[in-house]
């Protein structure tokens, strides 16, 4: 995904991250309504994760310029696009919390990389 705000229209996408050998980490489920990849658009990078439908979807797209016109016509937009990054970032907190609390198997090494 690029620096662009998605909407779903119809369908189901899933966004999920890979490790280096290839285990799939689910990010979101997204259904119908839902944004996506606004923190590309307002970072102006790419989306650093990966996305999938996962049956027949109908995806609305708006480039970061034209979504930053949007804004700059109507900045409510922006408040009401950052009230939906909280529910989402409640939920990546968890997730990193599970993946940080699981126990590392035994033979593995401990190590922290920086």
């Amino acid at each position: 995904m690029r620096d662009r705000l998605y909407v779903l229209i119809a369908g189901k996408v899933k966004v999920f991250k890979l490790s280096l050998e290839g285990k799939e980490q689910i990010l979101h489920l997204f259904e119908p309504g839902e944004p996506f990849g606004e923190a590309s658009v307002f970072a102006g990078q790419p989306f650093p994760a990966h996305s999938e439908a996962l049956e027949k979807s109908r995806i609305l797209f708006f480039p970061r310029a034209g979504f930053i016109e949007l804004i700059k016509g109507d900045p409510s937009l922006a408040l009401n696009n950052a009230g939906d990054f909280i529910p989402a970032l409640a939920q990546f907190t968890v997730l990193v919390e599970d993946l940080s609390l699981k126990e590392v198997p035994e033979g593995l090494p401990r190590t922290c990389s920086t």
